[in-house]
């Protein structure tokens, strides 16, 4: 085997290793970005008094 054959099965290799973490990245949960800055209104709930 020639040392070309095997640096680009290494790079192969590397590529490959690196899309898959890359793909597993993506796929991980969102939700504590996507729950920042979520309430519920209450309606006739009282108003601050600004004073």
């Amino acid at each position: 085997m020639t040392t070309i054959g095997t640096t680009l099965r290494r790079r192969a290799r590397a590529a490959i290793t690196l899309a898959a973490a890359a793909a597993l990245v993506g796929l991980l949960p969102t939700s504590s970005q996507a729950n920042v800055n979520r309430y519920t209104v209450q309606p006739n709930s009282p108003k601050r008094s600004r004073g």
